[in-house]
């Protein structure tokens, strides 16, 4: 069955995976509400529904006619994704710090962890790396037509604040997105977008809250979580950008994604097994070419679609910054 990793990190053990896992929480809000199944190959087939069979009504003492429904395999697979943290001994000496070296230095790798998962979860493609898990961008252009579309006119940015009507097409877009899903869980878009869904929402009394499991707020359209998606590693890119082809070659656009999550017609991370992070050698060895120990989290993983419309992508918008 599907778990969080909020989960994992309550059944856990192990307080130094306890720990862990609750910071990459902190880091990532995505990894807060994606549920992970757990499979045992680095690649996994997922059968996806395309044709239903027929049916129809038969005469007394007739039969049917056999009709079979009609699916494709897709091949969803798992990449090992973490890294190692050094820590030299002479750090364990030095007592006059606000917080150990070690301590630092793992909280900055799993916030560089967090920000790459959630990089991967947009952008992953086999263009953006063949190394990395395929994202949503590269996903929803394998979907069904319908779930991607833009609003307005193609090749001029939609510009949501222009008047009243096009405040209300961009709330029947945010409906669209969530129905084309089948109920979304979430909604992925960068910062400037969030600030400026949440003020539309809010003007419009459809701002919904609630709270996390450290106690955050969070922002709602039914029962849709709103994600800021966040930045790259660099701390300075957006995942989303703002400077996406409008269809006329430019670059002054962005997208609003929805997913449904779940392994029923959703969306889900798979993994080989679960994050393992451990000192290499035990918590009390060096290694040996050099007086360092080594912290190293491991996490074999990726992301599985079952069905043909657990996501869906608006585009089109004006860049949420320009709104006036």
């Amino acid at each position: 069955m599907a778990a969080t990793l909020n989960d994992y990190a309550k059944q856990s053990k192990s307080p130094l995976k306890t720990a862990i896992l609750e910071n990459l929480l902190r880091y990532s809000d995505l990894l807060a509400i994606l549920p992970f199944e757990n499979v045992d190959a680095l690649s996994s087939v997922v059968v996806r529904w395309q044709h239903l069979p027929t049916v129809g009504f038969r005469k007394i003492n007739e039969g049917y006619g056999e009709a079979s429904g009609q699916t494709d395999q897709i091949e969803e697979s798992v990449k090992p994704f973490g890294g190692d943290v050094d820590v030299d001994r002479v750090f364990g000496l030095v007592k006059n710090v606000i917080q150990p070296v070690a301590v630092t230095q793992t909280n900055m790798k799993l916030k560089s962890i967090g920000y790459g998962f959630n990089d991967y979860f947009i952008n992953g493609s086999p263009a953006y790396d063949v190394d990395g898990f395929y994202g949503l961008q590269y996903r929803v252009g394998t979907l069904p037509a319908r779930q991607s579309f833009v609003l307005g006119t193609a090749g001029t940015p939609f510009d949501v604040t222009a008047d009243a009507d096009s405040e209300n097409a961009f709330l029947d877009g945010l409906h669209r997105l969530s129905k084309y899903v089948g109920g979304a869980d979430a909604f992925f878009m960068n910062e400037n977008m969030w600030l400026g869904v949440g003020g539309v929402l809010r003007r419009l009394g459809l701002l919904d809250a609630g709270k996390d499991q450290f106690d955050r707020e969070f922002s709602m359209f039914g029962k849709g979580k709103l994600i800021d998606i966040g930045v790259k590693a660099d701390q300075v890119t957006d995942i989303i950008t703002d400077t996406e082809d409008p269809g006329d070659g430019g670059d002054d656009t962005t997208s609003v994604y929805a997913v449904k999550f779940g392994t029923d017609d959703g969306l889900a991370g798979i993994q080989l097994d679960e994050l393992e992070a451990k000192w290499v050698g035990g918590d009390d060895h060096e290694l040996e070419d050099k007086p360092v120990k080594r912290l190293r989290i491991d996490w074999v993983v990726g992301l599985a679609g079952f069905g043909s419309y657990y996501a869906a992508r608006m585009g089109n918008l004006m860049p949420a910054g320009d709104w006036s």
